[in-house]
């Protein structure tokens, strides 16, 4: 699921939501995702009492396995391939650019704590 890009070609200091948007479906071929129809009755409940995620949209998916989350602001993705949840940015600009570029920013959120753990401790 993760492989950070390389900055050989300068994209990251890019301040255009479109280009990081453009970047992030070229590299996984990730598609805009709005009916939450996808999730089962399961992850709507967990995404709920385990991660406080309540008042979501879906964003993007990938296959059907990875999809972004927005709740109040704060861009999530959520991995069917093992159930975990991932904080990727205050907003989607930051979480397109922590995930393409900036991976160390990431982090898993705890089931039980909700507490953000570096995507690093898990290597």
């Amino acid at each position: 699921m993760l492989q950070e890009l390389q900055n050989g070609d300068g994209m990251q200091n890019t301040n255009d939501l479109a280009s990081l948007i453009r970047l992030l479906k070229d590299k996984e071929q990730y598609r805009e995702e709005t009916n939450k129809d996808v999730f089962t009755k399961g992850e709507i409940y967990l995404f709920t009492k385990m991660y406080g995620i309540t008042d979501f949209k879906l964003v993007f998916a990938y296959d059907d396995s990875v999809f972004w989350l927005e709740d109040h602001d704060i861009i999530y993705f959520w991995s069917r391939i093992d159930d975990s949840m991932i904080r990727g940015g205050r907003n989607l600009k930051e979480a397109l650019t922590n995930y393409l570029f900036n991976q160390k920013n990431l982090c898993y959120v705890d089931e039980i704590t909700r507490e953000l753990i570096s995507i690093d401790a898990y290597d």
